[in-house]
C-alpha cells in the first residue's frame, strides 16, 4: 500500500471527490473543505496536506492548518499506518478527527511512535434527515442573515466556541454572509434569539451548525424552531437530506435533534496528540512535490499503550 501527498488540489480533487461523494453523509466536510477552495471562495492554505492512499482509494485525509488531520472513513490497518508515517517523519499534528474507528487507530500508531499517549477530546454524533416532523408553535420566524448582523453573529460564534470547543469558525462568517444562504437566525419581535449556519449543498445533502442560542434566550423552544425550519427550508429548496452533528456531552442537543426528524448515523471522535517538539518536518516538506511513499501494513502494528 502507498500513501501520497498531491501538491496541486485541482488534480487531488480530481481523484478524491468522486470517492468522497460517494458518502455525502460522512464526508459532507471534507467535501466541503476541497469544494470552497476549488471554486475560490476560499484561498487553499500554503501548507495545507492533500493525502490519499495510491490505486484504489481505501482512505482521504486532509490538513488546513492551523486545523489538525481530518480523516474520511477507511480501515484500521489503514488509518495505522498513516499514522505511523506521519509520525516517523516528525509531522506536527494537534490532533486527529474523524470517524471514531479510524481516528482511533491513527492516534495509536502516532502515539506509538512518539512514545507519548493521545487524549480524548471532542466526541459528536452524525444526524441526518429526509423529513420534518411537525412541531409545536414557537414565537418568531426564520430569516436569513445579512451583513448588518455580522458584529452578533461574530459574537455569537465566539460564545458558541467556547461553549463546544469546536476550532475557529468565525473567519467563515463574513464569506457566509457575501455567499448568501450561509447564516440564518430565528428572531421574535425583530429581535435575534437564536441562530444556525447552513453550508454548500454536497451531492444534494446540506449541513447545519453552529446551532447557538445565548443563555437568556434558552429553554424557549428556539434553537429547536430554529433548526426545524431551517430544516424545511433546506429541503423546500433542493436538498435531499439535511444533516448535523451534535455533541455527545450535550444531551440537550441529543434529545432535541430526533425530535425534529433527525436520526443517528455514526460517531466522529477528536484525539489530541502528543508533540514532538524536538524534531519537527514542515508539512511544506512533504506537500512541496509530488511524494509517494510505500507502507507495509504488515510493519505497522501499534503495540499497546503504555
Amino acid at each position: 500500500m502507498r500513501w501520497q501527498a498531491d501538491s496541486d488540489l485541482e488534480t487531488y480533487a480530481e481523484r478524491v471527490l468522486p470517492w468522497l461523494q460517494r458518502d455525502p453523509i460522512g464526508n459532507n466536510v471534507l467535501c466541503t473543505i476541497l469544494q470552497l477552495r476549488l471554486d475560490g471562495t476560499m484561498d487553499p492554505e500554503p501548507d495545507a496536506l492533500w493525502l490519499r492512499t495510491e490505486g484504489e482509494l481505501e482512505g482521504v485525509a486532509v490538513r488546513t492548518p492551523p486545523h489538525g488531520l481530518l480523516l474520511s472513513d477507511m480501515s484500521t490497518e489503514v488509518a495505522e499506518a498513516l499514522g505511523t508515517q506521519l509520525a516517523e517523519r516528525h509531522l506536527a499534528l494537534p490532533y486527529v478527527d474523524g470517524p471514531a474507528k479510524a481516528t482511533a487507530a491513527f492516534a495509536r500508531a502516532y502515539s506509538q511512535v512518539l512514545g507519548g499517549e493521545p487524549k480524548p477530546g471532542r466526541s459528536q454524533r452524525i444526524f441526518q434527515l429526509d423529513r420534518v416532523n411537525p412541531q409545536p408553535e414557537v414565537p418568531g420566524r426564520l430569516r436569513e442573515a445579512t451583513m448588518e448582523d455580522f458584529d452578533l453573529l461574530a459574537t455569537w460564534t465566539r460564545w458558541y466556541l467556547e461553549d463546544s470547543g469546536i476550532p475557529d469558525i468565525v473567519r467563515g462568517i463574513d464569506r457566509r454572509l457575501r455567499r448568501g444562504g450561509g447564516a440564518w437566525l430565528w428572531e421574535v419581535s425583530a429581535r435575534p434569539v437564536s441562530m444556525a449556519l447552513l453550508s454548500p449543498p454536497v451531492e444534494g445533502v446540506m449541513r447545519l451548525s453552529a446551532v447557538y442560542t445565548p443563555p437568556q434566550f434558552r429553554r424557549r423552544g428556539y434553537a429547536t424552531a430554529c433548526v426545524a425550519a431551517l430544516s424545511q427550508h433546506a429541503l423546500d429548496t433542493g436538498a435531499t437530506r439535511c444533516m448535523l452533528y451534535a455533541d455527545l456531552a450535550n444531551p440537550a442537543s441529543n434529545g432535541i435533534y430526533p425530535r425534529i426528524g433527525y436520526q443517528p448515523v455514526s460517531d466522529v471522535q477528536v484525539w489530541h496528540l502528543p508533540q514532538d517538539t524536538s524534531r519537527v518536518a514542515g508539512w511544506r516538506n512533504l506537500a512541496a512535490r509530488h511524494v509517494s511513499v510505500p507502507i507495509d501494513p504488515g510493519r505497522f502494528r501499534p503495540r499497546s499503550p503504555r
